[in-house]
């Protein structure tokens, strides 16, 4: 194994001394050039809520699409970079549609947790720069739908279904860290984290809890890409929930994502 490992390195070593951040390429043009990039793919999405009274009645998980709107210029100190993304978009029919295909219009003990109208805006700001490494800091402006139905039982003993907060429709804000690595002259790693303080609920559900002067949650995104000279690429991205009610049921999210960034 270690001779296997040796030998490896000996291979990669020399592809990962050639070439800078700045000439990576897109299908033989230059990558960070002020483009804008359209990622299409295909998404597997895993939601849990691991703390919840029944847990395995709140694990989903689907395949559906997926996009994101990115926009590079060149990875120098005060040049600017800029993502969207939204995935409720890919995930709509999920919610709509049960194992039959038909309507679902009953409420079933589960949680959900995606973006909702406005999805992720994040602009960042190269702050650090070498020839393979560009770090960048900014800000986020993001949205979620959220929820979780629990089954418990009333004062007379019947069982019924109880949606506490958080619920609804969350807008939010916070900081942002990005970091591109060139690994090799046409493998490139772009990793962004998300930290946002949810500071309006502009629409809760109507058959939620109400509780107004509830603590509003907090969320965070880690999030890794790692795209190819062909445009093709492979990402995963994880989501949390952290709950900030007494009874704390943070839910988390993973996307694994398999797909192609198309400059518009």
């Amino acid at each position: 194994m270690k001779r296997v490992a040796f030998l490896l390195l000996m291979y990669i070593a020399p592809v990962m001394a050639q070439g800078q951040l700045a000439d990576f390429k897109y299908l033989g043009e230059s990558y960070f050039d002020r483009e804008l990039y359209l990622g299409l793919s295909v998404r597997s999405s895993t939601t849990k809520n691991p703390t919840a009274p029944r847990p395995e009645n709140h694990e989903s998980s689907f395949w559906t699409g997926d996009f994101y709107l990115y926009r590079t210029e060149s990875p120098q100190a005060g040049k600017v970079k800029i993502m969207f993304r939204n995935k409720v978009l890919g995930e709509i029919f999920s919610f709509l549609s049960d194992e039959e295909g038909g309507v679902n219009i009953y409420r079933e003990e589960e949680s959900v947790f995606t973006n909702f109208l406005m999805g992720s805006f994040a602009p960042s700001w190269y702050v650090f720069a070498t020839d393979r490494l560009a770090l960048s800091a900014g800000f986020n402006l993001t949205d979620f739908a959220v929820g979780s139905t629990y089954i418990v039982e009333n004062e007379n003993g019947v069982p019924e279904e109880v949606t506490p907060t958080p619920h609804g429709w969350y807008i939010g804000a916070g900081p942002t860290l990005t970091c591109d690595l060139l690994l090799t002259s046409w493998l490139l790693l772009e990793t962004q984290v998300d930290y946002t303080f949810n500071f309006a609920n502009p629409v809760p559900l109507t058959y939620g809890v109400e509780n107004p002067d509830h603590e509003k949650p907090h969320c965070a995104l880690l999030s890794a890409r790692l795209m190819s000279s062909l445009g093709l690429f492979i990402g995963v991205d994880y989501s949390m929930l952290f709950d900030r009610s007494p009874e704390a049921y943070n839910i988390y999210k993973t996307d694994l994502q398999f797909g192609w960034a198309i400059m518009l």
